[in-house]
């Protein structure tokens, strides 16, 4: 049951954001030749380490560009990047995570940040998003096309676990709020919640 749903929402990443428009109705994203693809953020990317899913559903869209990607995704990871600073405060781990994506050269960076911090709930929304545009502005000396992805929904599991429905409602507000940041700064935003709604 997990592997198809994984491959699903893979395949979600790569349609919703070579098919779909940008937060401004600019033209759809695109890759070209050469590119070099960072993956940075939270457990959805780490977990993609495993497989390659999603690097392969991209490339499909692209059969006949040469890309590379790498993939930074840490799990439960933020924007402060606390899950990297291991035994160190998260403001070295989140030198660190800079300093590893400039030496990469990327032409593009996707981000996937915002489901962990929903866990601070809806008041947390502002200083997630200040945090995550400093990210942005961190790396803009890259040069890198920035490309957005909305945290997923929570599923049901069923019994014992509680039902997600509560904290779902919260990461929607998140969703919107990178949305937003994402519009803001004429950027490309790949929405996940809806496909799964």
């Amino acid at each position: 049951m997990l592997k198809p749903l994984r491959s699903s929402l893979f395949a979600i990443v790569a349609l919703t954001l070579f098919g779909a428009q940008s937060a401004e109705s600019a033209p759809a994203f695109q890759l070209v030749d050469d590119d070099r693809v960072v993956l940075l953020g939270d457990t959805f990317f780490e977990r993609a380490q495993r497989y390659g899913w999603l690097e392969t559903s991209i490339q499909l869209q692209f059969p006949k560009e040469n890309i590379r990607f790498r993939n930074l995704g840490w799990s439960a990871d933020t924007v402060f990047a606390e899950s990297r600073g291991i035994f160190d405060p998260p403001a070295k781990g989140y030198a660190r995570m800079l300093e590893q994506v400039r030496g990469l050269k990327p032409t593009v960076i996707m981000l996937n940040y915002g489901g962990n911090e929903a866990f601070n709930g809806p008041g947390y929304i502002d200083t997630f998003i200040k945090q995550y545009a400093k990210l942005l502005d961190d790396l803009s000396s890259t040069k890198a096309r920035l490309v957005l992805v909305s945290p997923l929904p929570l599923f049901n599991s069923g019994p014992p676990l509680p039902k997600p429905d509560n904290h779902n409602a919260i990461r929607k507000q998140f969703v919107a709020a990178v949305q937003q940041l994402a519009s803001d700064r004429s950027l490309h935003f790949v929405d996940m919640w809806t496909p799964l709604e």
